[in-house]
C-alpha cells in the first residue's frame, strides 16, 4: 500500500475470536510503518444512516467523537481546503457527518451517488498526503447505507496508498474482491498444545 497499491481486507468471525487483537496488532505495525491509522464503529443495533462512516471521518478530521455537529463542518472545510477538494464533495461529506437518523429518509439516488464519490475522493486524497489505514468495526451492525458506501470503494482502493480494514461477525458479507480471513474456534486439541506450551 505504500507503494501505491492498496486494498480491502475484511475479519470475520464470532465475537471473542481475537478480531480486535489483531485489528490491534495491524494498527500497530501500520503506524511503525509510517501509516495514519483512522476507525469508526457501527453503533450498536442503530440504524444512524453512514453511521460507521461519519465515526470514520470524525476521526479523520482530528476532531472528538463528541465533537458537534458545526465543529466537524469546520474541520471539513479546513481539510476540504488543504486536500484542494471540490465544494460539491464538502457538501456530500456534510451531509454524512449531520445525516438524518433513518438510513432511508430524504437521500435520493442522485445524493447518493454524489455522496460516495465524495467519500471515495476524500479518503482517495488523505492517502495521497501519508499512506493510511481505513478501519471500520462491527460492520455486522451498520446501515444500509453504510454498506453501500463500503461496496463502493471496492476496485478504487488498489492505486492507492490507503487500506480498508473491515470487521464483523458471520452474519455480515463482505464486498465481491475484498479479501479475507475467517477466524474459526481452535479446537480441543489445539487448546491442549497451547496450555502445554504455557505451562
Amino acid at each position: 500500500a505504500r507503494a501505491g497499491r492498496g486494498g480491502a481486507l475484511a475479519i470475520g468471525g464470532h465475537a471473542g475470536l481475537g478480531k480486535s487483537r489483531l485489528k490491534w496488532e495491524a494498527t500497530r505495525l501500520a503506524g511503525a510503518m509510517g501509516f495514519a491509522c483512522h476507525e469508526g464503529r457501527a453503533p450498536a443495533f442503530a440504524g444512524t444512516a453512514f453511521g460507521a462512516l461519519a465515526d470514520l471521518l470524525t476521526e479523520a478530521l482530528g476532531v472528538g467523537r463528541d465533537a458537534s455537529t458545526a465543529q466537524c463542518r469546520a474541520a471539513l472545510r479546513r481539510r476540504l481546503r488543504e486536500l484542494r477538494l471540490a465544494p460539491r464533495d464538502g457538501l456530500a461529506l456534510a451531509r454524512v457527518l449531520g445525516a438524518p437518523g433513518s438510513p432511508d429518509t430524504n437521500v435520493g439516488k442522485v445524493d447518493l451517488l454524489d455522496t460516495f464519490l465524495a467519500v471515495r475522493a476524500f479518503l482517495a486524497a488523505l492517502a495521497r498526503e501519508r499512506p493510511r489505514l481505513f478501519v471500520l468495526e462491527d460492520m455486522h451492525w451498520a446501515d444500509e447505507l453504510t454498506r453501500d458506501a463500503v461496496s463502493s470503494l471496492d476496485g478504487h482502493l488498489a492505486s492507492s496508498r490507503a487500506v480498508l480494514l473491515l470487521l464483523h461477525r458471520p452474519e455480515y458479507a463482505p464486498p465481491p474482491g475484498v479479501d479475507r480471513i475467517v477466524l474459526h474456534e481452535l479446537a480441543e486439541e489445539s487448546v491442549e498444545r497451547m496450555l502445554d506450551a504455557l505451562l
